[in-house]
């Protein structure tokens, strides 16, 4: 049986005489993190691939890193979709068309939050089938740091110095005859 007034939604009529379903906490309109995130620090790369993944210790940490600021962002949509709501119900007849326009805006944003969780798995599953090819991981690193943002573009733009100093030494320095390695 169902007490009138204690449920988790309200109706809420409108001057036009249209109604609108409010729920009476945010908590269940929009939950704190999406399905299949877990909070900040606390994520594992474990979390991330549903079982134990061996990487090497310099892959291991930077990619831990990008997890967290995954999940940074994750909790940052999910806040948003939060206060969006709580504007929402202060005015639920005259906030509809901002509401729609703004839940519009923050699903184009999960959709971008799943996809880079995929592109972070990818990125797991490159360093563990190919742990030597540092090159072809780190690259794979740089774009997903340059989406994600975070801590980690200071590790990413440290690689990019260094394979950028590698490259001008390779030039520089004369190799049997040619000058570096595109030769004369």
């Amino acid at each position: 049986m169902r007490i009138p007034g204690f449920g988790r939604t309200y109706d809420v009529r409108c001057p036009d005489g249209t109604t609108r379903k409010v729920y009476r906490k945010v908590e269940d309109a929009f939950p704190l993190h999406l399905p299949g995130f877990k909070a900040g620090a606390e994520t594992t790369l474990r979390d991330l691939m549903g079982h134990e993944v061996g990487l090497r210790a310099e892959y291991a940490t930077h990619i831990q890193g990008l997890l967290y600021s995954l999940s940074e962002l994750n909790e940052s949509v999910m806040m948003s979709f939060r206060a969006t709501y709580v504007g929402y119900t202060n005015e639920p007849c005259a906030a509809q068309a901002f509401f729609l326009r703004k839940i519009d805006e923050l699903t184009t944003e999960v959709q971008r939050c799943a996809r880079l969780r995929v592109e972070l798995r990818g990125l797991v599953q490159l360093a563990v089938a190919f742990p030597n090819d540092s090159a072809r991981v780190w690259e794979a690193f740089g774009r997903l740091v340059a989406e994600i943002g975070g801590p980690e573009v200071n590790q990413a733009v440290r690689n990019e110095l260094g394979e950028a100093r590698s490259d001008a030494q390779g030039w520089i320095t004369p190799d049997q005859g040619q000058l570096g390695r595109g030769g004369l």
